[in-house]
């Protein structure tokens, strides 16, 4: 099924906000080209998908083929920030998935290490 919000998003670009609702059950997918060997970071911040301050949310990042270079990862109100260096070069997806009913709104920062 095709994500309710896409966009993309640039490693060493700006951060990106998306909301989420206010129908349950919506995701988004954010996508970025990646050369291999490249280290990011990707920091989520000003989440209000939800109320917890760990769960409200699933974050993977997928790679060109599809499969997840980072499993899904709960991210609460706190937010959180990942890291990873890319393995292939191509353009990778980056997918939010709000859990349960909760809907809401996150920032997403893409940075290069």
């Amino acid at each position: 099924m095709p994500p309710d919000v896409s966009g993309s998003i640039v490693a060493g670009g700006g951060p990106v906000s998306l909301a989420l609702g206010p129908t349950p059950g919506q995701n988004a997918m954010l996508r970025f080209d990646g050369t291999a060997g490249q280290r990011i970071s990707l920091r989520m911040s000003n989440v209000t998908i939800g109320t917890s301050a760990c769960c409200g949310t699933r974050i993977s990042l997928l790679k060109p083929d599809g499969t997840n270079l980072i499993s899904p990862a709960l991210v609460g109100t706190s937010g959180v920030t990942m890291t990873a260096t890319l393995p292939v070069t191509g353009q990778y997806s980056i997918l939010v998935d709000p859990q349960a009913a909760n809907t809401g709104g996150i920032t997403l920062t893409l940075s290069l290490l």
